[in-house]
């Protein structure tokens, strides 16, 4: 999902931070959010988007909303 969203592979082992990617911007990263919650089926509240700023971020989020 990040890959298609943002135009380039990406492992989880790659911190990809959101700081150091010029083409993650704020439209971006708002259509990320709604793209891993589709695949993902989570549903992440307004507030928490904002914590979406790398993948082991993403991961640990998506995590706590399946163990809920």
């Amino acid at each position: 999902t990040m890959e298609v969203v943002l135009g380039r592979p990406i492992s989880r082992d790659d911190p990809f931070l959101r700081d150091e990617q010029p083409d993650w911007d704020s439209l971006k990263h708002i259509e990320l959010g709604f793209a891993l919650e589709d695949a993902l089926g989570v549903r992440f509240e307004a507030d928490e988007v904002g914590e979406l700023t790398d993948v082991a971020s993403i991961v640990e989020l998506v995590e706590r909303h399946r163990a809920s």
